[in-house]
């Protein structure tokens, strides 16, 4: 009596190979390419009380975070393109490294870049910041040496008038929560336009009830790793996560802006979170409010 033919190996075996280039061309998307997909998003908001001699074009850019900066000074140069680099007015919203060791390449990466705007605009670019949650384990003291070197103004709980009128506030970071907004608030004369810079967007509901019409932020890197379905879990456990995509939110006739950012901490890698630059147009608008014009989540 003849024994039944032995089954030959699974028709299946290909699945597993499959999924393993799947998950190979994924990591590799995400460490190569998506870091590098850098985007120039541009936003055109008015400001109640601006007088047309104050309108401005700022450019937004937080967490560089330059220990993994995916680009050369000079590639960021030409990666973020004209416009961006004819902006008279860069706002910064912290996270400039994560280690001492990398402060040789912010300097690098700064200076090209004021340089290169102040080349584009003609004329010196006014360069605004405040310090991030990663600024303070660095140390402010040294990486305030750099911008200042740079010609950096640092805010911290203080604000600035520009020639044409606009005031921009820096909040300082404390963190655990912590800032000091009603000091920041206090440096801006009542009754005068203005926007301030925020590094954790947690702070937004409180800015909103103050009053402050407009407000940048960053810190949450627009998640950097975004998993549909998953942000809840894998964002910010300070306060930030509701904030975690980025873009645009409002409260009443108030509004915030969270940039993605440019750099990546932890590990350096971004999926379905593209890197970002920001031109925003600040203009006057007798009687209208940033938070009705942008299209941002209630």
């Amino acid at each position: 009596m003849s024994r039944p033919p032995r089954e030959g190996p699974s028709g299946l075996w290909w699945i597993p190979a499959i999924a393993a280039g799947a998950a190979a061309l994924a990591v590799g998307w995400a460490h190569y390419v998506e870091p590098r997909r850098l985007e120039l998003t541009r936003y055109e908001i008015p400001l109640e009380g601006l007088r047309p001699e104050g309108e401005v074009t700022l450019l937004h850019l937080s967490d560089l975070h330059v220990d993994h900066l995916p680009w050369t000074p000079q590639q960021l140069v030409a990666a973020l393109g004209a416009d961006a680099l004819a902006a008279p007015l860069l706002c910064m919203t912290g996270d400039f490294c994560d280690r001492p060791q990398a402060l040789p390449r912010v300097e690098a990466v700064l200076g090209g870049l004021l340089h290169a705007m102040a080349l584009r605009a003609e004329r010196p670019v006014t360069a605004l910041a405040i310090w991030g949650n990663h600024d303070r384990r660095v140390g402010v003291d040294a990486l305030g040496a750099v911008l200042r070197r740079l010609g950096v103004q640092v805010l911290f709980d203080a604000a600035v008038r520009l020639p044409g009128g606009l005031w921009v506030a820096g909040l300082g970071e404390r963190g655990r929560g912590r800032d000091g907004l009603p000091a920041t608030l206090a440096a801006v004369p009542p009754g005068e336009p203005f926007v301030l810079l925020a590094h954790n967007p947690a702070v937004f509901p409180r800015a909103a009830a103050a009053g402050v019409p407009l407000t940048l932020a960053g810190h949450t890197h627009g998640g950097q790793v975004r998993v549909p379905g998953a942000e809840r879990l894998l964002g910010h456990a300070d306060g930030s996560r509701p904030y975690g995509p980025g873009g645009w939110y409002r409260q009443g006739e108030q509004a915030l802006f969270v940039s993605r950012g440019l750099g990546t901490t932890f590990l350096p890698v971004r999926w379905n979170s593209r890197p970002e630059a920001t031109l925003i147009r600040i203009t006057a608008d007798p009687g209208a409010t940033p938070g009705a014009r942008v299209p941002g989540r209630v």
